[in-house]
């Protein structure tokens, strides 16, 4: 009734190729959907395969669909710039596995649309032709983090001053995986880790994005942060937990029952600094190493104050 639960493949795919919405009159999803154009039939076959499954997560729910409600910038772009793809007229194969830099850019731009956000602007981006985007994978667009503020993407193309072009191979696996950039910075919300590649795929990646020409693009200021409270709150900001609980403890992940779920403060500490050991594939990085042990404590204490607020 709510769900995909009687969609044919076709129209999921129509869906998920074009952004036409075959169910509400061939409406337009808003340009925050990705539009899978480039990704293989294949891959296309292996997502619709998965959303057939009885994975726990795809259970029949009843929960209506909220209807979007797009803004009137977001309504205009939608004439002008992020008008409906065309479906495919004719196969789009598997990339070659053996050509590394072929696969990268498959994945970049094909599979996981990096090129979406790290470009200059949503309003320049060009799905058909991804190279056609300005400032294609030189970063700068604007975008919200979880709070509502503004930050702006990272260059991540080879130049070696504004982009990723020093970072080598394991510095880049090192980020994408566990979070961290090789100064040590946390990789910040709305981009998140990528687990789930395997070494091939990530080598494959870096090899792409240092074969994209060098764009001289400096990282542009982003809302600063200050926390003028307690030693716990003052780690809880410069440790960047903010970024995905939230500035209240209800963001990307919910810490409303931190306080009951672990009462005691050496099993908090642990969940925080060994998050993996509690949750398989859980995207918090493995803080341990990172968090200074004398912030522990009233990282933990301030966490509590949190849940329970």
């Amino acid at each position: 009734e709510e769900g995909i639960g009687d969609w044919s493949d076709a129209e999921i795919a129509v869906l998920l190729r074009t952004g036409i919405n075959p169910r509400r009159g061939g409406v337009y999803v808003p340009p925050y959907m990705p539009k899978l154009a480039h990704l293989s039939d294949e891959d296309l076959a292996s997502i619709i395969s998965y959303l057939r499954s009885d994975d726990p997560i795809l259970k029949a729910d009843g929960t209506p669909s909220a209807d979007s409600q797009p803004s009137f910038l977001v309504k205009f772009l939608c004439r002008v710039a992020f008008t409906p793809l065309e479906f495919p007229k004719s196969a789009i194969a598997q990339p070659d596995s053996t050509n590394a830099r072929a696969l990268g850019k498959y994945l970049a731009d094909g599979a996981l649309d990096c090129y979406g956000c790290h470009s200059a602007d949503f309003k320049t981006v060009d799905i058909a032709v991804p190279e056609k985007s300005a400032g294609y994978y030189g970063g700068g667009n604007p975008m919200l983090d979880i709070n509502g503020n503004l930050m702006h993407t990272t260059n991540i193309t080879s130049d070696k001053a504004t982009g990723i072009g020093k970072w080598s191979e394991a510095e880049f696996v090192q980020a994408m995986q566990s979070g961290f950039r090789p100064d040590g910075s946390l990789v910040r919300y709305p981009m998140e880790q990528y687990k789930e590649l395997s070494p091939r795929e990530l080598s494959a990646l870096y090899q792409f994005l240092m074969s994209t020409p060098a764009a001289q693009n400096p990282r542009k200021e982003n809302f600063q942060y200050a926390a003028q409270g307690n030693a716990g709150e003052q780690a809880y900001y410069r440790y960047g937990c903010q970024y995905c609980h939230g500035t209240t403890g209800v963001g990307l992940a919910d810490l409303r029952k931190a306080h009951t779920k672990f009462p005691a403060d050496s099993v908090l500490a642990d969940v925080i600094l060994n998050p993996g050991k509690y949750k398989r594939g859980v995207k918090m990085p493995q803080w341990s190493g990172v968090i200074k042990e004398q912030d522990i404590a009233p990282l933990c204490t301030f966490v509590r104050e949190l849940a329970a607020k």
